[in-house]
């Protein structure tokens, strides 16, 4: 495989790992306006302060992230003591990967943002097409981030 069709591989493997990552947050949250977030239940449930459980959701999602990034670093390490891209190759790879995930980042704040705003004034999100259509498997998944009611 050319240097260039790797490149392309692990960026794909990468916004396919975080979007199987955030589909699966979604899941396991559901629909803010129908029931309570995870982070909701956990709280009430074991009388914990909600905004502690956020921040522990919070810090294992950066832990998760942070693995898969050094795995992709050594990765692509092993590629360059190989011979299948150069150091400059390598460093580029994980510039763009710094770039993608900044993006995620500041996508998910404004999902964040409009579930909010759809929570203050009643709006059900399945209406806009945010968030798991009920009913459907999971090959209908709408957005990707953390669990809604972060």
């Amino acid at each position: 495989m050319n240097w260039k069709k790797t490149i392309i591989v692990i960026v794909v493997g990468v916004l396919v790992v975080l979007g199987v990552f955030g589909a699966g947050a979604v899941i396991a949250a559901g629909n803010t306006t129908a029931k309570k977030t995870i982070v909701d239940r956990l709280s009430e449930r074991f009388n914990l302060n909600t905004d502690d459980v956020k921040k522990v959701f919070t810090e294992a999602q950066e832990e998760r992230l942070q693995a898969m990034r050094n795995a992709l670093e050594e990765r692509l390490t092993t590629a360059v003591k190989e011979g299948k891209i150069t150091e400059e190759q390598k460093t580029t790879i994980l510039k763009k990967q710094d770039q993608i995930l900044a993006k995620q980042k500041e996508l998910m704040t404004l999902q964040q943002e409009l579930r909010d705003w759809a929570d203050n004034n009643n709006v059900d999100m399945s209406v806009m097409g945010v968030g798991m259509r009920h009913g459907m498997g999971k090959k209908h998944m709408r957005g990707f981030g953390p669990p809604m009611g972060w």
